[in-house]
This record gives structure tokens, C-alpha cells and sequence, in this order.
């Protein structure tokens, strides 16, 4: 039985040359939401570096994590001068310290459900600033924002959007 995350791999040139990229623009928008340019991106998932390309046309440092050797080669072939970790993102080891930005351009479906965001979340140091307060601080703080929570029933609301793209071969 061939494994279902590396069926791309088999044909990882014609991947690359058949895959839509993505638009400068997709850069400018995440970037725009982080209020800066990051020092540094890590894709999960990276393929043969789709989305990677458009980061690193901006000289934005990028580490892919792409399982597939074969897609890998390809990525590496195609972006020589992005880092390429060649195993699950479950299995790789982050620096220390974390990481500023993480993108996932059409891969978020095969990483680990059970771990993905519970992982995403230790590995982007979200409140690192938080953490560097004084102890009596940070604790007030955090019981500032559990009151404001609980006064909203115990759950935060976030707006999310979602963009849907559909195609289809014509007959």
C-alpha cells in the first residue's frame, strides 16, 4: 500500500510545473497582518516551494519541512537558497526559542490533527513578551485576562474568513 502523503512525490517535477503559484500580494497581505517583514518563515508542508517562492522573492529567510525527499529535491532544486528539513513536522526540531512566522500554503491537512495546533502554538512563542514580565506582573495580567474572558462566558469570539476557489475542467 503506497502511503497517501507521498503519492505527490512520485510525480514531484510534473508538481512542480503544473501547481499554481501565489500571488506577491498573498506576501504583502501576511506581512501587513504581522505589522512587519519577518525575519524569518518556516512552512510545514512545503512541497516543491510554491508559497516558499513568493517569501523568499522578498529575501525573507524561509525553512521548509516537507516529508517527501523527492518533493524536497525538487524544492531545493528550484530554491537553492532556502533550508530544507526533510521529515514530518511532527518530527522536527525547532531552534530554540521558536519561531516568528509559520505559513502552511495548502498542507495544513496532513499534519498530525491531533498535534497541529498544540505544536503550531508552542513553536511560535505567541506570548513570549508576556513571559519576560516580572512574575507578579505576568500574573496579573493573565488573571486580567481570564476575568475579561469569563465575563464573556468563558469564550472568545474571533472573525475568521475563509476564501474558497473552485474550478473545473471543461468538457
Amino acid at each position: 500500500m503506497r502511503e497517501r502523503a507521498r503519492v505527490f512525490g512520485e510525480v514531484a517535477g510534473d508538481y512542480a510545473d503544473v501547481r499554481a503559484g501565489y500571488a506577491d500580494e498573498l506576501v504583502t497581505a501576511v506581512f501587513d497582518y504581522l505589522g512587519r517583514v519577518s525575519e524569518r518563515v518556516v512552512e510545514p508542508g512545503a512541497g516543491t516551494g510554491k508559497a516558499t517562492e513568493a517569501f523568499a522573492a522578498r529575501g525573507v529567510p524561509v525553512t521548509c519541512v516537507e516529508p517527501d525527499p523527492a518533493m524536497a529535491r525538487v524544492l531545493r532544486g528550484r530554491l537553492p537558497g532556502v533550508e530544507v528539513a526533510v521529515c514530518r513536522f511532527e518530527d522536527w526540531v525547532p531552534p530554540a526559542g521558536g519561531v516568528p512566522l509559520l505559513i502552511c500554503a495548502q498542507a495544513w491537512h496532513w499534519l498530525d490533527e491531533s498535534t497541529r495546533l498544540a505544536r503550531d502554538m508552542r513553536l511560535l512563542s505567541t506570548f513570549s513578551l508576556h513571559r519576560l514580565l516580572a512574575e507578579d506582573r505576568r500574573a496579573r495580567l493573565y488573571a486580567g485576562i481570564a476575568e475579561v474572558v469569563d465575563a464573556r462566558g468563558g469564550v472568545v469570539g474571533v472573525r475568521l474568513h475563509t476564501a474558497l476557489g473552485l474550478g473545473r475542467r471543461r468538457p
